[in-house]
């Protein structure tokens, strides 16, 4: 296993200019090809948005000394997932001792560092507004194969910026103001040369479509006021591209192009985390707080299908096959049939979760708090774990899966899995 330093390798004047983004995601709508491996995680979750790797040559069992390719240390903290576009992997990180928050860049094939973009300096919140479990770095990056685009929570405010692929500022926008109850954590979305960015934050909840090109403001739509922290999703239904979002008492459908709603439908959760899912046909949300309720719409409709009293609330479902699966904050694991609702199983997997489920060669990743990647088949049958693989740190991170390698984010660093 190789052992990098980030600084090694840098010049002063690299570090200076060099800038860390919070991790944006990027959405691809096309049709999902289950089956075929992806190159490129231009995104929270991949390039659909989904935690579908497809069919990779990568390993399932690995720890400390087996099929660790390299490891990166990665200066300062965040819960970002780390965002491969090409040779490169961006990922957003903050120092609360400088109050720096950064994008950093590293070679995809061996981790060396390339670059480290400081974004904003100073204006911190104050950490009695932030959760124990939320950084200053827990938005994810995404990349439209040009630019960059990280979102933060900085001097009572939300802000995305555009970075090149070499590190340079293209634009910097001010989303929305933020008063910030436990921090900031949606991811913003790339689709068809916009930037999606949601703030949830009453009284002024707000979804904007921001020009990938110029940082100017496409459109903006009022949301619901009540605190939230999904990430929007964007799909094709109904021969148009919509833009999915769950939290603040509802779950809503906007047109892409516009911004204009197309359906709402009341959820009773009103605080969420996980994004929602989509098998094309139906959509799945989940949320915690004041009710626990899973849900399922008609996506062309928002008709509520089945509903229940489960919850993931933090991690991020996952739909294959005819079944949808999911992961609680407590480490309860449930499958259930996508269309009736029916449960399937339910059993304990051990842990704490904030991590997404991610899919690979038909087996479901789940990585605790602990670094314990807990391997299932995606099988209805039951839940049958074939390999508990443990690496050290904190892990709230969710995993990157491309070009027949895994990438995980812990607070020890960034790990390279592969044969």
């Amino acid at each position: 296993m190789r052992q990098l330093d980030f600084c090694r390798g840098l010049t002063v004047m690299q570090l200076n200019r060099s800038a860390l983004v919070s991790v944006l995601v990027i959405v691809i709508v096309n049709p999902v090809l289950h089956g075929a491996g992806v190159e490129n995680w231009p995104k929270w979750r991949g390039p659909h948005g989904d935690g579908d790797a497809g069919e990779q040559q990568v390993p399932l069992t690995w720890s400390e000394s087996e099929n660790i390719l390299w490891r990166a240390d990665i200066p300062g903290e965040g819960n970002s997932s780390p965002v491969l576009y090409g040779d490169r992997i961006f990922l957003t990180t903050a120092d609360h001792e400088t109050q720096v928050q950064s994008v950093v860049c590293l070679n995809r094939s061996h981790g060396a560092p390339l670059w480290k973009t400081d974004v904003h300096q100073g204006n911190f919140v104050d950490p009695k507004q932030v959760h124990a479990m939320c950084t200053n770095a827990s938005c994810s990056a995404a990349c439209d194969g040009e630019r960059v685009f990280v979102t933060f929570m900085n001097d009572d405010a939300i802000w995305t910026t555009a970075l090149d692929l070499d590190g340079n500022r293209l634009w910097q926008r001010k989303v929305a103001d933020f008063e910030s109850q436990f921090g900031y954590g949606a991811s913003p979305v790339c689709q068809d040369a916009l930037v999606l960015v949601a703030v949830d934050n009453a009284p002024d909840n707000v979804l904007v479509a921001l020009r990938a090109d110029t940082g100017e403001v496409a459109w903006r739509a009022q949301r619901p006021a009540f605190n939230s922290y999904v990430t929007p999703m964007v799909f094709r239904v109904a021969g148009q591209d919509m833009v999915l979002l769950s939290g603040s008492n509802s779950v809503a459908a906007f047109q892409l192009s516009s911004g204009d709603e197309i359906w709402a439908t009341e959820t009773g959760a009103q605080m969420a985390v996980g994004s929602m899912v989509t098998d094309g046909e139906r959509a799945f949300v989940s949320g915690g707080w004041p009710q626990r309720t899973t849900v399922c719409v008609d996506a062309a409709t928002g008709d509520v299908v089945w509903q229940n009293n489960a919850a993931t609330y933090i991690p991020s479902m996952l739909v294959h096959n005819g079944y949808l699966y999911a992961v609680t904050n407590d480490g309860i694991g449930y499958c259930w049939h996508a269309e009736t609702g029916r449960e399937m199983w339910r059993k304990r997997l051990g842990g704490n979760f904030s991590a997404s489920l991610t899919l690979v060669n038909q087996h479901i990743l789940a990585v605790n708090e602990d670094g314990v990647t807990k391997v299932f088949p995606a099988s209805p049958d039951e839940l049958a774990i074939v390999a508990e693989n443990e690496l050290p740190g904190l892990t709230r991170a969710t995993p990157a899966i491309c070009g027949n390698r895994i990438y995980f984010r812990t607070d020890d660093g960034l790990f390279c899995i592969g044969e």
